[in-house]
């Protein structure tokens, strides 16, 4: 049975070799019984597991558990060496819903404060909508990663009495500026970044700042002029900025920021996340459940990747619902096939527009994107376009009399769109997820017998 640590791929052993990523060295924890300890077709029943879920659903993977990536990391990582001379690089992390792009952009910040010289400092901007609060943001979080490092005085001395200290039970540091201070620092951004680069040596050599979850923030026009001014001024000046800047976000919110000031596509190298292959997969489920000292087997191998998809979201999904169904330390097939059942519908509520959710309580309108989403969703094709006609040839009689309909409402809410590059009249999912996502519903309609809602 497949119950090893899966060798992993040549982008994961050249990670391994580098000692950046730790592949679990086996099952066998201490006073427990492990799977591997179990023969063949033996007993194991008395497999103890751990607690705690290894998935992390929504989150950023554990450093330890990151797979793949390796062209993105090296093209991140040579774009902060490079800043770390005293000049500024930019890149914007992007690609689609659930692909990683957070975790992406967290492991190459730990990487950078390992192996390059550089002071991380990854910022959450949800809800954060002006430009005085994205700078209270970096300078609050930037103060946090220097707690217990040996430049944290000159820090606290280069922002004065704007940092405080508090806390009953060990200290919480915090950066608190008047409003005023903030528009001086919105102003001056380049100046104070300059300098405050300058206290950090020579235990840092140079900052990478990553600007994550843009949605709000780039509702504001004032977002990409002010990306733009500052860009400009660093480049006219004679100071030394040893900054790496990173947004990440939805390609579409790139555009957002285009639209508003073209000069901005020109700053941003582009770093396109794209989907984990098979291999990739299987060994993040493997090493995942090794920690916790949980087997897979081989019946549940093509279920996990199929129904992820090569989306680290789905994965922490899925893996953790499995965690949660599995009994005996071995997650099998019908364990694998109970998990996205139980993933369906927190996947749903968590990454589907709530106007979809609303669309598809038309019996009609689900069965129909089940079905696409199936001849789609494997063997390579998830985003493979289709037509009208190949729509009608899949659908049964009363859905055909709703196909028009369907595609107008599926276009209108941006669940299907044209693919002309396909060929006139051809369309395809917008995303990969929402085609998984109706995929894992079809399986759970069908583990419970069917549906029940009315048209």
């Amino acid at each position: 049975m497949g119950n090893e640590v899966v060798p992993p791929a040549e982008s994961a052993v050249r990670l391994v070799a580098a000692g950046v990523v730790r592949i679990p060295a086996g099952l066998v924890r201490a006073g427990k019984t492990a799977p591997d300890d179990v023969a063949p077709g033996g007993d194991r029943s008395e497999v103890i597991k751990d607690t705690t879920s290894p998935f992390n659903p929504g989150k950023p993977v554990d450093l330890e558990l990151f797979v793949g990536r390796l062209p993105e990391i090296e093209r991140l990582r040579a774009k902060a060496r490079a800043a770390m001379t005293g000049r500024l690089e930019a890149a914007f992390i992007t690609g689609e819903r659930g692909i990683g792009k957070s975790s992406l952009a967290s492991f190459v910040g730990h990487l950078c404060e390992k192996h390059d010289g550089a002071l991380s400092v990854h910022v959450m901007l949800g809800g954060i909508d002006t430009l005085e609060n994205v700078v209270r943001a970096v300078f609050d979080q930037l103060v946090k990663n220097s707690t217990e490092r040996p430049f944290l005085d000159r820090v606290k001395e280069f922002l004065g009495n704007r940092v405080t200290e508090a806390g009953l039970f060990g200290v919480s540091i915090k950066f608190e500026p008047q409003e005023e201070d903030l528009r001086v620092l919105v102003n001056n951004f380049v100046p104070s970044i300059a300098a405050l680069t300058e206290q950090l040596r020579p235990d840092r050599d140079g900052l990478v700042i990553i600007l994550d979850d843009l949605n709000g923030i780039v509702q504001s026009p004032r977002f990409a002029d002010w990306i733009k001014s500052f860009v400009d001024e660093v480049s006219t000046s004679q100071r030394r900025v040893p900054l790496c800047l990173v947004l990440v976000g939805l390609e579409e919110r790139r555009h957002m920021m285009i639209e508003q000031n073209p000069s901005v596509g020109r700053i941003f190298e582009v770093i396109d996340v794209r989907p984990w292959d098979r291999d990739e997969t299987r060994i993040f489920y493997a090493n995942a459940f090794a920690k916790v000292g949980i087997a897979v087997e081989d019946s549940a191998w093509p279920v996990l990747q199929d129904y992820t998809g090569g989306l680290p979201a789905l994965a922490h999904e899925i893996g953790d619902a499995a965690f949660r169904v599995d009994e005996d330390g071995l997650v099998d097939k019908a364990d694998a096939l109970k998990a996205v059942v139980l993933a369906a519908d927190v996947v749903g509520s968590k990454y589907l527009e709530p106007q979809v959710i609303r669309a598809i309580r038309s019996k009609k309108y689900r069965d129909i994107l089940r079905k696409l989403a199936l001849t789609r969703a494997f063997g390579g094709r998830e985003l493979a376009s289709f037509s009208r006609a190949e729509l009608k040839k899949i659908s049964h009689d009363s859905e055909k009399k709703v196909v028009d309909s369907f595609l107008r409402r599926m276009k209108s809410l941006d669940v299907i769109v044209e693919a002309p590059e396909e060929g006139r009249g051809r369309y395809r999912f917008a995303r990969q997820l929402d085609c998984l996502y109706f995929v894992m519903e079809g399986i759970k309609a069908s583990k419970r017998g069917g549906d029940e809602d009315k048209d």
